[in-house]
């Protein structure tokens, strides 16, 4: 977690700087908070939240380049932890839950507008696509629940998951709605290329575009 917590001073600190430089050279900053949720085969992992900052610099009345960064936090589906493995799945009565999956994105990234920032348009939109580095952390999961047998009996279950981290290359793209050139709302999907598969998640954005 410390290392997380550098990385994300470091990069705030250098977007911070960007914006401050290039106040008057066509630099947007835009501080920005969602809901996320992944999704796949089996899923973990209930909605979660994230809050980030996109970053661009306008090269071209429709083109700007920049990235994202975002911090991630998702928190444990129990009836899909205590279902893990090849055997039946029971429906269980969740006793607790506990630990978080976290998610830090460093993405560069591309956007690329439909109008022009000379257009004397209210809505403006923009697609966005970019690859980068996702740091993924499974921290203190577990679950409990009690499965009661319809015949009699009951069964009372606890799965817990190792802590474990990695770093991974992955992509994010995503449309992007700018209201009157300053709020914000932005869809966006992401897809890590972790081990033995992909992590994929969506976040739906809401920010304050500040600067250009």
């Amino acid at each position: 977690m410390k290392r997380q917590s550098i990385i994300i001073s470091v990069s705030l600190f250098i977007m911070l700087f960007s914006v401050n430089y290039g106040n008057a050279q066509n630099v947007s900053f835009t501080p920005n908070a969602s809901i996320s949720k992944s999704f796949g085969d089996k899923d973990y992992w209930n909605l979660g939240f994230s809050v980030g900052a996109n970053l661009f610099y306008s090269t071209h009345k429709t083109f700007s380049f920049g990235g994202r960064i975002a911090y991630n936090r998702m928190f444990p589906n129990g009836q899909e932890v205590l279902n893990l493995g090849a055997g039946p799945s029971y429906e269980y009565d969740i006793e607790s839950t506990s630990g978080s999956f976290s998610i830090i994105e460093i993405v560069p990234s591309i956007q690329i507008a439909t109008s022009t920032s000379d257009d004397d348009q209210d809505i403006r939109l923009s697609f966005q696509i970019g690859g980068g580095l996702f740091m993924l952390k499974h921290s203190d999961v577990s679950a409990k629940g009690t499965y009661w047998n319809p015949t009699g009996g009951s069964l009372t279950t606890t799965v817990t998951l190792f802590d474990d981290s990695e770093t991974k290359p992955g992509v994010q793209f995503g449309v992007e709605l700018s209201f009157k050139r300053k709020l914000k709302i932005q869809p966006l999907f992401s897809l890590a290329f972790t081990e033995g598969h992909s992590t994929t998640y969506a976040s739906v954005c809401i920010g304050y575009i500040l600067g250009k």
